[in-house]
């Protein structure tokens, strides 16, 4: 996109770090099969611990990673928060790892607005799930409790 002000362009779907004014950090094309990932926290967990790696290390930072549903689950926040970094993202049905939400199917049949919260104390990782025009869950260790 270009204006007279500046020349922007924008990829949403690229794995990437940038700044909150958009400049880009660091960033992990995709270059086909990649079997080196951590089996733990899958391809997506992986994207993001390598790109957090390339992050300067200082002190008391203040980094807070924001993620769509491909690359966020409980075991990657709980890496990142043990790392110093808070994260937040929406997240998969299947990722929740049996934590006692309320099932998106009564969720669904429920009115508009109707959310549960679940706390992970040990690890200060919050989980909420609501309905707005569908059943979204985000987890986050920054927002929360």
């Amino acid at each position: 996109m270009v204006n007279e002000n500046c020349l922007k362009n924008t990829i949403p779907k690229k794995n990437g770090a940038a700044t909150t004014l958009g400049y880009a950090l660091q960033f992990y094309p995709y270059a086909g099969k990649d079997s080196s990932y951590n089996k733990e926290i899958d391809l997506g967990g992986s994207v993001i611990m390598n790109l957090v790696s390339k992050l300067p290390k200082v002190p008391d930072s203040n980094y807070h990673i924001v993620m769509d549903n491909f690359f966020t689950s409980p075991r990657l926040l709980r890496l990142l928060k043990e790392n110093g970094i808070a994260d937040t993202g929406t997240l998969r049905a299947n990722r929740t790892e049996n934590a006692p939400l309320v099932a998106i199917d009564e969720m669904k049949n429920g009115s508009r607005g109707k959310s549960d919260v679940v706390n992970d104390n040990k690890y200060n990782v919050n989980l909420v799930r609501w309905k707005d025009n569908k059943v979204v869950t985000v987890a986050s260790t920054l927002y929360g409790k």
